[in-house]
């Protein structure tokens, strides 16, 4: 075959229209199992600190400046990124939708576990906490994903 013939792309192969670098989708399997394990772990974490059950170790994080701001950035930030890429991994879903959907439902759930924070004695609401949520959201479940490309239908 001459060097200048076209080679076709592998099945799942993503489409280089030089605008981005080419990766693998995530596997949808595998994200939607990462994703539900860090779900779980954020939500027992949220239980041990409604309860007032958070190791003396995690209550001193406040006395660190800013360390909560940070931490509430990063885990919201990184349960965005974590549902947008299982939700990018399904093969119906557009790539906007995927991100759009699960920014949103992040976001959700970072404004009601701050707003419950209302109701708890053992825990203040902060609208410092509310903005590094959803800038977390933003800034690494949103951003990073803007350059990934979807992968092309496989013909069959």
């Amino acid at each position: 075959m001459p060097a200048s013939a076209a080679v076709p792309a592998p099945a799942g192969a993503f489409a280089d229209d030089g605008l981005s670098p080419t990766s693998f989708p995530p596997d949808e399997i595998g994200m939607l199992r990462l994703t539900l394990l860090y779900a779980t772990f954020i939500f027992g974490v949220v239980l041990l600190a409604d309860s007032g059950r958070l190791p003396s170790m995690a209550q001193s994080i406040h006395e660190l400046p800013h360390a909560d701001k940070v931490i509430h950035f990063s885990i919201f930030g990184t349960l965005a990124l974590c549902l947008n890429l299982t939700l990018a991994a399904k093969r119906r879903w557009s790539l906007t939708r995927a991100i759009v959907t699960g920014s949103i439902l992040v976001a959700a759930a970072a404004t009601l576990d701050e707003t419950t924070n209302l109701l708890l004695a053992c825990r203040s609401w902060s609208l410092g906490d509310l903005t590094a949520n959803y800038l977390g959201v933003v800034c690494l479940g949103v951003v990073p994903m803007l350059g990934w490309r979807k992968p092309l239908p496989v013909a069959g």
